[in-house]
């Protein structure tokens, strides 16, 4: 696997992780 592939996933990973910390965040504060 090249290096620039791997970077583009790893971004794409970060960025689906900050959205679910997001909807977790919105979740929690609703309760």
């Amino acid at each position: 696997m090249s290096l620039v592939n791997c970077c583009c996933r790893n971004h794409s990973f970060n960025e689906a992780i900050s959205i679910t910390k997001r909807y977790f965040t919105s979740l929690l504060s609703m309760r």
